[in-house]
């Protein structure tokens, strides 16, 4: 007869347990790197724009969140981190979403055509912001009452 090692998760409980955080990680990883995806088709087309950050400041915040989201694709998070990072990133969004509908209305200079472009895309980003906000609070729901600690030890804590 063998005793079970502390932090072993038992056979029955395996899959059952892991299932779910998988799932609810692979969601989180697939949101972020869409919307990295989003972000690089947007610097794509901000082009000169981006180097006159100074002139546009909203680039800059722009610029940090993206640099700070390639950690949520490419490990798990704090649930906290990523409420965070979320909401500082539909804010930032919205805030650009509304800039470029108002420059797509009245283009400043009309050989620039991408403004009708850049408002879609920050749509789609304001979308995806809220999908993965939804994401990281549904993260509590899913695993009971998991404190700060990111995804990946909140599934052997709940599976003990």
């Amino acid at each position: 007869m063998t005793l079970p090692v502390a932090n072993q998760v038992p056979a029955a409980a395996s899959p059952g347990a892991s299932a779910p955080a998988e799932k609810s990680y692979s969601v989180a990883q697939g949101l972020a790197m869409f919307q990295l995806f989003k972000d690089a088709v947007t610097i794509l087309q901000l082009n000169v724009l981006l180097v006159f950050a100074i002139i546009i400041p909203i680039g800059v915040p722009g610029l940090l969140l993206c640099a700070w989201r390639w950690r949520f694709a490419i490990r798990p998070t704090s649930r906290t981190a990523a409420l965070w990072h979320w909401s500082l990133t539909l804010g930032h969004e919205l805030a650009c979403t509304w800039l470029f509908v108002q420059l797509s209305q009245e283009p400043p200079d009309p050989d620039f055509p991408n403004w009708h472009f850049l408002a879609a895309g920050y749509i789609i980003g304001s979308l995806t912001s809220v999908l993965a906000l939804a994401e990281a609070w549904a993260r509590n729901k899913i695993f009971g009452s998991v404190s700060n600690a990111p995804l990946t030890q909140a599934v052997k804590t709940e599976a003990l």
